[in-house]
């Protein structure tokens, strides 16, 4: 018989994001427009939580949305870091 895929939980589902963006920012806008992640602070607490070494940033956007990203041992903060919001998230989304 076959088994229900499982659908990954939030805090999977942002963690594989964060992940899969190799130490660059992630917006929180791009968390709670594009993945529809309204409760996304929570899910990166409980990640933080559990040891993941998640780091916000002091900037914000325009809209004061903070920016995430997987903390890299030896890699200094730095606003030049590329940085991931909520329109380009869409377009790599939809193939733009």
């Amino acid at each position: 018989m076959n088994e229900p895929l499982k659908k990954p939980t939030q805090a999977q589902r942002i963690l594989e994001v964060l992940t899969n963006a190799n130490g660059q920012w992630v917006s929180g806008s791009y968390m709670l427009h594009t993945m529809l992640l309204s409760q996304y602070h929570a899910r990166i607490w409980s990640l933080q939580k559990e040891g993941h070494k998640i780091e916000a940033s002091d900037f914000t956007d325009k809209f004061g949305f903070k920016f995430y990203r997987i903390k890299q041992e030896g890699v200094q903060t730095s606003l030049f870091n590329k940085i991931i919001t909520h329109e380009e998230g869409t377009k790599k989304l939809l193939g733009y």
